[in-house]
């Protein structure tokens, strides 16, 4: 019966705001980008969307943090609102917490600390956090809240039925992209849970940075650690959040937000291995200047191949090179192939244009902060898995680079500092280059060749064409599609007349009210039909440790 429940809130309070976004993305489409019912009303279906996902709990308050960064999927005014939904829940009671602790380490925790502060000095979705003391010594004690994976497991599925039911009549590509992100979410939100695997994330970073005196990892206190519990270290500093008491302290700010782009680009760009999660508080500040970091329960992999291609990126972005950018849209398979190069060459012209202006104010950023998000939702533009995630920790980062300058712009203030640290590559993508020139002069040869070949063939009247049997199935699926909606068009006009028709005869208002009702609610199915289904799956979380 509780499942039963579950299921009746999750679907009566994702499916109407996902099919109110389709509709919204269809008539932006079809009516153009600045079309949207009035602006106000988008911004009241974005707060209640946010407010549902509230509701629902901490699985969703973790899926509105990764929503939050597809600026190609949802409106600037709808991640404007899920930015603000912040991972801060009310804490778990101190009895039932205190009983979770037992159980994990079969001992008492005043048994095992000097002191163990019963009041959380963070509580978040899945676990909260408490100060103690051991062996002399502060420590912070994260402790995984009481019954959250079997909460977790069970809005995992309840989700995945509702997609698997929402795909049976409303297939359609915006739907698909939100399952992908789904089957990418039910594996990190495992790993977050994962407190061991967390360890091990720590103790990576802490020997990454080990006599690098910019950053301070803290150490895992491995004889308390284990199940449900992780004591480590305790951080002492300042929020970076906490602009006015890190001015106080005397700390250079601007030196402060070059290091922080240095520290996860190096992450991102060289090490292939970055902490996903960079928000407020879990960054610090000490007295030396050092930066604080904690919370490592989201940590994602960068393959070699990924990251030379944003190394790529930050080099072309360099030199204004939109043919290249379009070129690792395409290999990163931000786009998809069909889709014209002439088209993306002026999204990465709008987006380089409006992010490398200078002299602008706080409200002058956030328009042109709207006017790139609406870019990638206007452009065909998807961001794949993990890129999702690079772009998210962007976001944080440039987050924080505009609490201590007003009008920070990544993407303009931090090219500095991401071309020096991807001078050691240039030599490397030099040589690339000249490899690409060389490629490029024999595909030429070969067109010419070719070109030459098939003149010579049509001269002669014995050009032919041959179509693959794969290339028919996909005309003969696109053909089917088509008759579909032109047959569901012909029925609701069918039937809109029919009603009027019935109505002038009998003069019974009901009956062209029921009629126009039907007539509104086949548009709107034919409106967001599929072309191909998708089903969702839980994807389980990869083991072993991320070295």
């Amino acid at each position: 019966m509780g499942l039963l429940y579950r299921f009746w809130q999750i679907f009566w309070g994702l499916v109407p705001p996902i099919a109110l976004i389709i509709r919204d993305y269809h008539l932006s489409l079809i009516m153009g980008t600045e079309f949207s019912w009035h602006t106000h009303q988008r911004r009241r279906r974005a707060r209640k969307l946010v407010a549902t996902l509230a509701r629902l709990g901490p699985t969703f308050i973790k899926l509105a943090q990764v929503l939050a960064a597809r600026a190609d999927l949802f409106p600037g005014v709808y991640l404007d609102e899920l930015r603000e939904l912040h991972d801060r829940v009310p804490p778990t009671p101190t009895r039932d917490i205190m009983r979770q602790f037992e159980k994990a380490t079969g001992r008492r925790a005043n048994a095992i600390f000097g002191s163990f502060d019963p009041v959380p000095i963070a509580s978040a979705s899945l676990g909260q956090v408490h100060s103690a003391t051991y062996q002399g010594r502060r420590v912070a004690v994260k402790i995984l809240k009481p019954r959250i994976r079997r909460v977790v497991n069970k809005d995992l599925q309840v989700i995945a039925v509702v997609f698997s039911l929402a795909t049976l009549f409303f297939q359609n590509p915006y739907l698909n992209s939100l399952i992908t992100i789904f089957e990418e979410f039910s594996r990190t939100i495992h790993e977050e849970m994962d407190l061991a695997l967390e360890a091990e994330h720590i103790r990576y970073f802490r020997a990454r940075y080990a006599g690098d005196d910019r950053v301070l990892i803290p150490e895992v206190i491995a004889e308390l650690s284990g199940g449900d519990v992780l004591v480590m270290e305790f951080i002492e500093g300042l929020k970076i959040s906490d602009v006015d008491g890190i001015r106080a302290a005397g700390h250079d700010v601007a030196r402060l937000v070059d290091r922080l782009v240095e520290i996860f680009a190096e992450q991102i760009l060289r090490d292939g291995i970055f902490h996903a999660d960079p928000h407020p508080g879990n960054i610090f500040v000490n007295d030396q200047g050092q930066i604080g970091l904690v919370d490592f329960g989201l940590v994602l992999q960068v393959t070699r191949e990924q990251r030379d291609k944003y190394v790529d990126v930050v080099l072309a972005a360099g030199r204004a090179d939109y043919e290249r950018l379009v070129e690792i849209g395409f290999e990163l398979d931000m786009v998809s192939p069909d889709i014209n190069p002439a088209v993306m060459r002026e999204a990465a012209r709008r987006i380089m244009s409006i992010g490398l202006r200078d002299d602008l104010g706080p409200l002058q950023m956030q328009r042109i902060a709207h006017q790139i998000m609406q870019v990638f939702y206007e452009f065909p533009i998807h961001l794949p898995g993990e890129l999702v995630y690079v772009m998210k920790t962007l976001t944080l980062v440039e987050g924080l680079g505009a609490l201590y300058q007003p009008g920070y712009n990544l993407l303009k203030d931090a090219l500095p500092t991401l071309r020096r640290l991807v001078e050691p590559d240039l030599e490397r993508f030099e040589q690339h280059i000249g490899d690409r020139i060389l490629q490029e002069g024999r595909a030429l040869l070969d067109l010419y060749q070719n070109l030459k070949y098939v003149a010579e063939v049509a001269s002669r009247g014995e050009l032919s064409i041959r179509i693959y049997r794969g290339d028919m199935a996909e005309i003969e699926r696109l053909i089917g599609y088509t008759m579909r909606k032109f047959i569901i068009l012909m029925a609701i006009f069918g039937g809109g007349m029919a009603s009027l028709v019935l109505y002038l005869g009998t003069g019974a208002l009901w009956v062209l009210v029921a009629g126009g009702a039907l007539t509104l609610l086949g548009m709107f199915i034919m409106f967001i039909m599929p072309n191909t289904p998708k089903t969702p799956r839980i994807i389980l979380p990869r083991r072993g440790p991320r070295t």
